[in-house]
């Protein structure tokens, strides 16, 4: 691949064995070692729970609750 100058940003195409959809998101993050690794975008519930105004119990996803180990209470 190579960077290519589009405006005033650079561009790098992703080859079509990839079968990335068009308008796909993505994150990016660049490594220690210079890498850039490119992650699919995922939606935030905590930002869907704001905009619909309403909050997010997560007990109602632990029915037991219990201790299993040595989890500090």
């Amino acid at each position: 691949m190579k960077a290519r100058k589009q405006g005033n940003s650079l561009t790098l195409t992703i080859p079509k064995k990839f079968n990335i959809s068009e308008g796909q998101e993505f994150v990016a993050f660049k490594g220690r070692r210079g890498g850039i690794v490119y992650v699919p975008k995922k939606e935030n519930i905590f930002d869907k729970a704001i905009t619909e105004g309403r909050t997010i119990d997560f007990e109602d996803s632990f029915p037991n609750n219990e201790p299993l180990g040595n989890e500090m209470i």
